[in-house]
C-alpha cells in the first residue's frame, strides 16, 4: 500500500517510543512517499521536538535517518504542471500549509 507522510506523522513517531505511527512507518507492507518539505518541516521544530521527545540530539538526528531511509522523496521538478496547478487550487479552497502534501498524495494517484 502506498501512503503519503505528513510532517506531523514523522513528528509523533519521534516523540513516542512506541506508538501506531512507528508502526506504520517501518511496517514494510507500506511504501511511503513524501515531498522535500517534510526536511523544513522537521528542522524548523527540531527543538522542540528535542525538547518533548527528550531525547539527545543524536540520539533524535539517528531516529530521524532511519524514518527518512524508509521514505521515498518525489522529486518537484519531474511533477507534471498540471498537478502542481490542481494541488494549489485544492489548498486555496482549505489551507495553502498543506500544498506539499497534497502535492505529493496527487502525484502519487491519491485523492485529497
Amino acid at each position: 500500500m502506498k501512503i503519503v507522510l505528513d510532517s506531523n506523522i514523522v513528528f509523533s513517531a519521534l516523540l513516542s517510543s512506541d506508538n501506531k505511527f512507528k508502526y506504520l512507518i517501518y511496517n514494510k507492507q507500506f511504501n511511503l512517499f513524501s515531498c522535500n518539505f517534510l526536511f523544513v518541516e522537521i528542522f524548523k521544530h527540531k527543538v522542540k521536538i528535542e525538547s518533548i521527545s527528550k531525547l539527545k540530539e543524536d540520539e533524535l538526528l539517528s531516529q530521524f535517518a532511519n524514518i527518512l531511509s524508509r521514505i521515498q522523496f518525489i522529486p518537484e521538478k519531474l511533477i507534471p504542471r498540471e498537478i502542481f496547478n490542481k494541488a494549489y487550487r485544492i489548498c486555496m479552497e482549505n489551507f495553502l500549509t498543506y500544498w506539499p502534501i497534497n502535492l505529493s498524495t496527487l502525484v502519487m494517484g491519491g485523492k485529497t
